[in-house]
C-alpha cells in the first residue's frame, strides 16, 4: 500500500505491508495471525509493526463478525489494542 497523507498542512508519503495465514476453525469461526508495518506512522514517528490476530465467523450468508487483539513491535505502533468489527457482503448481480 502507497499513501499521501496531510499532518498539520504538510504532505508525506506513507508505505504499508502485511503478511497474513488464516485457517478454519470448528463451527463456522476462521482465525487469523497477522503482521503488519507502515514506513512511518505520522510525519514525525518512524516505522511502526504491529502483530494481531483474531477470529471471524458467517452470520447468515451476507454478514461477518469478527474480534482482533494486538500489539505493535516497534515503539511508533500501539501499545495493545483489542477492535470488534462486522462486514456486509453484497451479493453477486445475476447475469
Amino acid at each position: 500500500n502507497l499513501s499521501s497523507l496531510t499532518e498539520d498542512g504538510a504532505r508525506f508519503h506513507q508505505e504499508a505491508m502485511s503478511f497474513s495465514v488464516g485457517h478454519d476453525l470448528a463451527f463456522g469461526f476462521g482465525g487469523y495471525a497477522e503482521v503488519y508495518g507502515f514506513s512511518k506512522m505520522s510525519a514525525a514517528d518512524g516505522a511502526g509493526v504491529t502483530f494481531n490476530g483474531g477470529i471471524s465467523r458467517l452470520i447468515g450468508r451476507h454478514v461477518q463478525i469478527d474480534i482482533e487483539a494486538g500489539r505493535g513491535l516497534t515503539s511508533a505502533a500501539p501499545d495493545w489494542f483489542v477492535g470488534f468489527g462486522f462486514a456486509v457482503i453484497s451479493p453477486q448481480p445475476r447475469r
